[in-house]
């Protein structure tokens, strides 16, 4: 009673301040605890971009690049073999034996074949020269045409179905006819199942290019383009070092050529279908559990992405550790 109102109106003021911050305080504490509650969005990446982050130019990148070199290899061998396999006989003249037969003569009765140290080709067993020579040539037609021709229908498969089990079989069936084609007991049996090789393993060599740039960034891209194109040309002179060596176009298609490309099969047990193919096909859940499984290999952490679709809604996804053989 004895204080002046002066004093306690400034009492009042000062409570009604200490009300007002608590008020204030309260309320910032439950706006964050409303905002603590609530998950961060998720970024929202290309599938380019996921498959950087999982790792584009790694582990598993070179991995496919191993295999597809192998295969390349026997691929190779395949198609520059024909002139071998078909190696002509020498002929020398029968007036001087030292002397070799002119190509013009070599029907006639001015020369004779020789048959010490002669290598056991198509055109030896068979007898395919002088009137029969365009065998040869017919040969490469068949082989080349024949591939020309499915390009177009397993280009499709490929497109439907993926790349991994298309290119499988594929190169499958190229192994097994060209092992099938070393036991052949004439040349119209070889020549029917060496064109059926060329149907399947000519588009086999321009889609594996395709899966190259599908499995991994840019920058592998381009390197592994240049690497698997080098393993191509060694491949070459290494067949016409073997060639010259063996000759034997029994032992050329079948363990040089058939054999190898058939165990080269077996690598795709470690290829998966390219993410960027599964984005295209807008199958997501399976580009991301080939994301996952590429970073897994890679040793890389993919966290929390979307996946940015154009003129569509994105799609979300997590990061997850499955158990798979791609561990490895």
């Amino acid at each position: 009673i004895s204080e002046s109102p002066n004093s306690l109106n400034s009492e009042i003021l000062e409570t009604i301040g200490d009300a007002q911050s608590l008020v204030v305080h309260s309320s910032a504490n439950t706006v964050d605890e409303q905002t603590s509650g609530q998950e961060t969005p998720n970024r929202t990446i290309r599938v380019e971009d996921a498959l950087r982050e999982a790792g584009g130019s790694n582990t598993y990148q070179y991995r496919v690049l191993l295999m597809l070199s192998l295969q390349f290899t026997t691929l190779s061998f395949l198609c520059i073999s024909t002139p071998f396999l078909y190696l002509p006989p020498q002929f020398v003249l029968k007036s001087d034996p030292d002397q070799l037969c002119p190509e013009e003569l070599r029907c006639t009765d001015a020369c004779e074949m020789i048959t010490t140290n002669m290598k056991n080709s198509l055109s030896v067993e068979f007898g395919i020269m002088c009137h029969t020579s365009f065998y040869l040539s017919l040969q490469g037609s068949i082989f080349f045409a024949g591939g020309s021709l499915s390009v177009l229908l397993i280009s499709a498969l490929v497109d439907r179905y993926g790349r991994r089990k298309p290119l499988y079989f594929t190169l499958l069936l190229t192994s097994i006819f060209a092992i099938a084609s070393s036991y052949a007991t004439s040349i119209e049996m070889f020549m029917i199942l060496f064109g059926v090789v060329g149907v399947f393993s000519i588009p086999f060599i321009g889609l594996c290019y395709v899966l190259l740039g599908e499995s991994g960034d840019r920058k592998f891209g381009g390197k592994a383009t240049g690497y698997i194109n080098s393993c191509w040309g060694l491949a070459e002179i290494l067949f016409v070092l073997i060639a010259y060596k063996f000759g034997d176009w029994r032992f050329l298609t079948r363990w040089i050529i058939g054999i190898p490309m058939f165990v080269s099969t077996f690598g795709f047990l470690w290829i998966l279908n390219p993410p960027k193919y599964l984005y295209s096909r807008k199958k997501y859940n399976e580009a991301r559990d080939a994301i996952i499984k590429i970073a897994k290999v890679n040793r890389r952490k993919v966290n929390t992405f979307s996946f940015h679709i154009d003129n569509e809604e994105s799609v979300s996804y997590t990061h997850l550790t499955l158990p798979t053989i791609y561990s490895v």
